[in-house]
């Protein structure tokens, strides 16, 4: 009976102690999936840390990231690496101070093992720039790599590309930046903030996606930008439209005397307009274009050519020189450049990828075929 007291007693002095020693090196969480307790150390010192995570409906992570500092800070990017994996989560989001926002991920699944997680985080405060705190997360989970490997695909010319998987935002929340993964530079940002773009969890195929609606509303735009000068180019984008009647544009350089660099539908089928040295032209598809997710092309070169779901759809020779100026690039929106109207999306936009030149026939097939893996797209 003594020896079963004493053991109570070790038990609970030293189980207190481990508690506070916890509590002093890291948060501690109450989620237990199997024998794995969730946990978070490191940070020490730091103005961010990991306030809570645990799975989330679906099987996937939510991380709520606090500011314990007594001013606002702006997280840049976060990375979780775990044996090799590696997957980043990004979008400038702001914490006010002593405040927490939470993320979401597809790059972090439950597992049966006991796994420990690197965590990095990037971000700024208003008077300090690119501040990076480190810790780790003990949780039931692990790092997969997301679905489609982006060196798959050309690397000469590509020179934007916005990934909707890559946000890190619970459902519902608005983006007033879109990060360019190729340099960070050629961000998309919203216009004003009642024309901002949500994140929709399962926008296309059960994959994070950023919502559009008319009105006009949710419009992402790069003004003034050195890019899209070349007369060669090419442009994907994964989609899903809630709606494919009337003209709606998935991206679109305008400038009035220059809007050539468009996808677009009209009534259900792809739709192609430039402007060239014969005045402005436009040519319309003949496949019809469901509310199914779809994938988009557009190739500028000596023609312009239209594709869906990877099949040539319409092609038309242009004039020399095309007229292409400094024009701003949009997400979600071009302006009708014969009436003062809009014409806008109402749909989910996955992914979009910009080249500054012309692609090859196989070239073609390659970004294609990395798309419509990667979001589960049927181009067969």
């Amino acid at each position: 009976m003594r020896v079963g007291q004493s053991a109570v007693e070790y038990l609970t002095t030293y189980g207190w102690m481990l508690l506070v020693v916890a509590i002093v090196g890291g948060t501690i969480f109450t989620t237990v999936r199997g024998q794995c307790s969730d946990s978070v150390l490191g940070f020490s010192g730091d103005d961010v840390t990991i306030s809570n995570f645990g799975a989330t409906q679906g099987e996937k992570i939510r991380v709520a990231i606090g500011n314990t500092a007594s001013e606002k800070t702006d997280i840049e990017e976060i990375t979780f690496e775990e044996e090799g994996n590696e997957v980043e989560i990004g979008s400038v989001r702001s914490i006010e101070e002593f405040g927490s926002e939470e993320y979401s991920t597809d790059g972090l699944r439950e597992s049966s093992s006991c796994n420990t997680i690197d965590v990095t985080i990037e971000y700024d405060t208003e008077s300090l720039n690119d501040i990076r705190a480190s810790g780790t997360i003990r949780t039931g989970a692990r790092v997969i790599n997301l679905p489609g490997n982006v060196s798959e695909v050309p690397q000469n010319g590509l020179q934007m590309r916005f990934d909707a998987m890559t946000i890190g935002r619970t459902d519902g929340t608005d983006i007033q930046t879109w990060k360019d993964l190729t340099n960070g530079k050629n961000n998309a940002t919203g216009v004003d903030a009642s024309r901002l773009p949500e994140v929709n969890a399962d926008g296309i195929n059960g994959y994070k996606a950023l919502k559009f609606e008319p009105g006009p509303k949710d419009t992402l735009t790069m003004s003034d930008k050195p890019y899209l000068q070349s007369r060669n180019h090419t442009i994907f984008a994964t989609v899903r439209f809630n709606d494919v009647t009337g003209t709606t544009a998935v991206t679109s350089k305008y400038e009035p005397g220059s809007r050539i660099n468009t996808l677009q539908v009209r009534d259900n089928k792809t739709f192609i307009n430039w402007n060239d040295d014969g005045g402005w032209k436009e040519s319309k598809g003949s496949i019809n274009i469901s509310t199914e997710p779809v994938l988009l092309s557009t190739r500028v070169g000596a023609n312009i050519t239209g594709y869906v779901d990877g099949k040539k759809d319409v092609t038309e020779p242009i004039e020399d020189p095309l007229t292409l100026n400094s024009g701003v690039v949009s997400f979600g929106t071009v302006r009708n450049p014969l009436f003062s109207d809009y014409w806008e999306l109402d749909g989910n936009i996955g992914e979009i990828i910009y080249y500054n030149r012309t692609l090859s026939d196989p070239e073609m097939d390659t970004v294609h075929s990395y798309l419509s893996n990667k979001w589960n797209l049927d181009t067969s």
